[in-house]
């Protein structure tokens, strides 16, 4: 059971450095600029009248929040801040944003965004809503390409719950899901 479980977290771990690598190569924004963007489009958000306009708005501050919070938690680590909850309230508003707009997005930015949710659901112990949320996914035929990410998601909240012989049988069908995927170019 042991070796399940470390081929498990090898995998987790080997899949979000990848994803880490790839949002690296995103332009960087440092706390200042977050906090200077953020603050322009809070103003801005109760003076949008056009739907698609205040949704596109909302998405972005939702990134925003997100990723604020992602820095402030790198900063907190790197002073070994154990009980630093800075980051906690970004999470919790970016969850709120998504939750608003993210189903009335386009079919890309609704992959993205469940995606997002989901993570952060999971990194603000809402794990019973990442569940929904991830299984919702997979069952939607539109959002088949991000399905292998969704099990994943599945995969890495089962394995926390140390239900290693679910998250594994859900972990090779990502895999699947992936190759399967990747077949289709």
């Amino acid at each position: 059971m042991k070796t399940l479980a470390l081929r498990l977290f090898s995998i987790a771990l080997a899949l979000s450095t990848v994803e880490s690598i790839a949002s690296s190569a995103i332009e960087k924004m440092d706390l200042t600029d977050h906090n200077a963007v953020i603050e322009k489009l809070e103003i801005v958000l109760p003076k949008l009248d056009e739907p698609k306009k205040l949704n596109l708005i909302q998405l972005r501050l939702a990134d925003l929040y997100a990723d604020r919070a992602r820095i402030l938690e790198v900063k907190a680590g790197e002073r070994n801040c154990a009980d630093c909850r800075d980051f906690k309230s970004d999470r919790l508003k970016a969850i709120a944003l998504y939750e608003k707009a993210v189903s009335k997005a386009d079919l890309e930015q609704q992959k993205k965004g469940y995606l997002q949710l989901g993570h952060l659901y999971m990194v603000t112990n809402h794990k019973t809503k990442a569940t929904q949320l991830f299984n919702g996914v997979t069952r939607n035929k539109k959002l088949s390409s991000i399905h292998p990410k969704a099990y994943l998601g599945l995969a890495e909240i089962q394995f926390s719950n140390n239900d290693f012989k679910t998250a594994y049988n859900t972990f090779n069908k990502a895999e699947r899901k992936a190759a399967k995927e990747d077949q289709a170019y």
